[in-house]
């Protein structure tokens, strides 16, 4: 009746928008021009609207808008009669915007609206109803520009709703719950018999579920659903009808049969035997008659509650095949009544060995447990269901059935199948970021973890069951976890743990609270990163810094040199020019003057190297860099025995470069290869050689010391990778190193050799016209 009612609005709109567009209305919309339309609008509201509004009182509001639902026009139906009006811009006498707002109102369906409050505006006062809208749109060049709006009462509605009843007498009441369980309507909201534990069972249940309830004075209802789509809001009516109806039908034939026993001893005694018969049975049959009209309606009812049940129901005889189903598993599975009909339902499910043994448990009077079966329908989709069934036996012939019900859980399967999968897929990409996360109850116990979090765990040989990762690495009282369930705030803590055979590990701890509506934590997430790497990388920074400020000293110190250097070499200088001076003298000043030139040029040259350059590359000659290079460590390498020997080709190619970056990577190469040997007994030295190649100039710097470890070769290079003592090296010279020379379009490599380590540097050539 309900959904009659909506679809013959929905007719009546459409054949108005079609008069509407082809009389211009809907082009006037687009162009928003209504100059000249003022008696139309007024004859469309007498002739049209009025006889809608007025025959009709399920109708209380008519109105045409535009796209962001400002009535164009507009009339109101007050007791059969017109109301507000108005045409044109709106007057104040009616509402100035209309459901559902410009997003849903521009798209071109039929749409009805959830009930919802409007004011009416009366001749005195103003009233307040409830409605549903239900709109078509208007269109004009293949484009929505606005919509017919009709608004059905929802007082007429319920009507509808809790008049539908055979019996004018009945007590039964009737329930709308909207599609968030929320009552909409109840008949008799007053009522003792609203079943409210029986009917919010039922609400989360298929249509046509039903329940059979009792009452404290011994009668019995029974509650069956029924659903309804209109528009956005999903319906359940929920339909109570009482049993006690049925029995009284029984009482009453029982009544009769006492009344008719009586009327036989008086007719044997008055001698009208006869005449006793035909009268009992003429009342005998009429009241058989009606009992059996009652039994069969109350058969057809539960019949129809089956038959209209969405999810397949099976009827099965005493050897487990199907002797019938109902239009849901026809529907719900694709085949006809041909197919299923007489097949042995094992064969439908794909082996029944725990269903016949569930049956035999059910013939031994245990009860069912409830079992899951997947089933392809005939396209080869695979549907999961959850079965009950119930045994029956037949009272005319004794014999016994089954009835399995198979309840469709396809959609929860398949979003708990998502559901896993998302997790996975956070899982996998939480963990690929190095993130432990973990999920923790208001009580700390473990809910759920991510892999990399259990290999932390693991790794730090923590079994995480009773205590979080935080509680056990810091300790109860230092707990962030617990910090984020008293405070309801995110919480963060660096843990440093000693892990058996390596070096300390540290961790950043972060938990965060999860809040309930009502304030309260719930839960608490818990991400732990492993921070080792980069407090190793922050503590060799701190080491970098301090070799920074020791080479800013030197340069200074190298400044307050140079000043005496210079006197030192003038005077020198005058000496060697003084005739008088005896010859020895002379030489001793010589060699003053050129150990204070020595002197001054190593000054020099750590100047020039400590000083910051902008990166420049020019042609350039690698032997002298590698000469202004060894003259800074030529002393330390002579105080310490090591011997540092040259052999520069004398025609070495030109290479394009620049020079204080080229020194830095030599530098940090022989002073590498001193590290190693200066503590190295027997003969040390370090061999540095240039060589032209075909494509342009190869350096060498072989060192007799001790050879790189095989497995570590690959590694030398790496940003942070050092073989030395922690305080004694950053893992950065040669990284720095590998990365000048790729920037110079060159290579470095490193290899053991038969009698230490070599290093190799090809640069190319300038080339030709360049």
């Amino acid at each position: 009746h309900l959904e009659d009612r909506f679809r013959y609005a929905e007719s009546s709109l459409e054949i108005r928008k079609q008069i509407l567009e082809s009389e211009g209305v809907a082009a006037r919309l687009a162009n928003g021009d209504w100059k000249g339309f003022q008696k139309w609008g007024d004859s469309y509201l007498s002739k049209v609207v009025a006889p809608l509004l007025a025959k009709n009182r399920f109708y209380l509001r008519f109105a045409i808008t535009d796209t962001v639902g400002r009535p164009i026009l507009y009339a109101e139906n007050s007791g059969g009669r017109l109301g507000a009006t108005y045409f044109g811009e709106p007057s104040g006498k009616g509402p100035t915007s209309f459901w559902p707002g410009p997003t849903k109102l521009a798209i071109n369906e039929y749409a009805i609206s959830k009930p919802h409050e409007i004011k009416l505006s009366g001749s005195t006062v103003d009233a307040v109803a409830t409605v549903m809208d239900v709109s078509v749109p208007l269109v004009h060049q293949g484009k929505v520009v606005g919509r017919i709006f009709l608004s059905l009462d929802m007082a007429s509605i319920e009507e509808i709703i809790s008049g539908h009843t055979s019996n004018p007498t009945s007590k039964d009441h009737r329930w709308i719950f909207d599609g968030d369980g929320k009552l909409v309507y109840c008949s008799l909201i007053a009522s003792q018999e609203y079943h409210d534990k029986e009917i919010r069972t039922l609400i989360g249940q298929p249509a046509c579920s039903y329940e059979l309830t009792s009452h404290a004075n011994g009668s019995r209802d029974l509650l069956a659903t029924s659903t309804l789509d209109l528009g956005e809001d999903h319906w359940t009516i929920v339909a109570e009808a009482g049993l006690d109806e049925v029995v009284g039908i029984v009482h009453k034939l029982q009544n009769i049969r006492s009344a008719v026993i009586f009327l036989l001893m008086l007719l044997a005694v008055s001698g009208g035997l006869v005449t006793y018969r035909n009268v009992a049975r003429r009342v005998a049959a009429e009241e058989k008659n009606k009992l059996m009209d009652q039994i069969s309606a109350e058969g057809k009812k539960f019949r129809l509650l089956i038959e209209l049940a969405p999810d397949p129901i099976f009827l099965l005889d005493a050897g487990l095949n199907i002797e019938d189903i109902n239009s849901g598993a026809l529907a719900t599975l694709k085949r006809s009544r041909e197919q299923l009909v007489g097949i042995p339902f094992a064969s439908l499910i794909g082996g029944g060995e725990q269903f016949a043994e569930n049956i035999r448990s059910l013939a031994k009077g245990g009860s069912w447990v409830k079992m899951n079966h997947t089933i392809a329908d005939s396209n080869g989709h695979k549907l999961h269901f959850e079965d009950t069934t119930a045994m029956l036996q037949s009272a005319e012939d004794n014999k016994v059935h089954y009835q399995t019900y198979l309840r469709n859980v396809t959609e929860r399967i398949e979003m708990e199948f998502r559901l896993r999968q998302d997790m996975e897929s956070l899982d996998r990409v939480v963990s690929s970021v190095g993130a432990g996360l973990a999920i923790y109850d208001s009580n700390l116990l473990l809910e759920w973890r991510n892999e990399r979090h259990r290999e932390l765990a693991t790794m730090a040989g923590i079994a995480l069951s009773k205590q979080c990762f935080a509680c056990v690495l810091a300790g109860a009282e230092n707990c962030v976890a617990r910090k984020s369930l008293l405070t309801g705030i995110v919480q963060k803590n660096e843990v440093s743990f000693p892990m058996p055979g390596r070096e300390t590990t540290h961790y950043l701890i972060t938990t965060t609270p999860v809040l309930e509506p009502d304030g309260n934590v719930s839960k608490v997430i818990e991400m732990v990163v492993d921070i080792t790497e980069s407090k190793n990388l922050e503590a060799q920074l701190l080491q970098s810094e301090k070799l920074a400020a020791i080479g800013e000293l030197a340069a200074g110190i190298a400044h307050e040199l140079n000043n005496p250097m210079a006197g030192i070499i003038g005077y020198s200088e005058f000496l060697m020019e003084e005739p008088a001076m005896p010859e020895e003298s002379k030489k001793d000043a010589e060699r003053i003057h050129r150990e204070a030139v020595r002197c001054s040029k190593i000054i020099q040259n750590l100047l020039t190297f400590s000083r910051r350059h902008k990166p420049q590359k020019n042609e350039m000659s690698v032997n002298s860099v590698l000469e202004m290079t060894t003259d800074i460590v030529d002393y330390e390498f002579k105080v310490n025995n090591v011997i540092l020997k040259k052999d520069y080709a004398p025609n070495l190619k030109l290479v394009i470069g620049d020079n204080h970056q080229l020194q830095q990577v030599f530098l940090n190469i022989v002073n590498n290869a001193f590290f190693y040997l200066k503590d190295q007994p027997g003969a040390r030295h370090i061999t540095i050689t240039t060589r032209n190649t075909d494509t342009g100039v190869r350096v060498s710097i072989k060192n007799n010391g001790p050879k790189i470890d095989p497995s570590l070769v690959g590694k030398i290079f790496d940003p942070f990778f050092t073989t030395k003592e922690v305080g004694k090296g950053t893992g950065l010279g040669l990284s720095v190193s590998h990365g000048i020379i790729k920037s110079h379009k060159g290579e470095i490599s490193a290899k053991n050799v038969e009698d230490g380590v070599l290093f190799e540097i090809d640069l190319p050539s300038t080339p030709d016209g360049a």
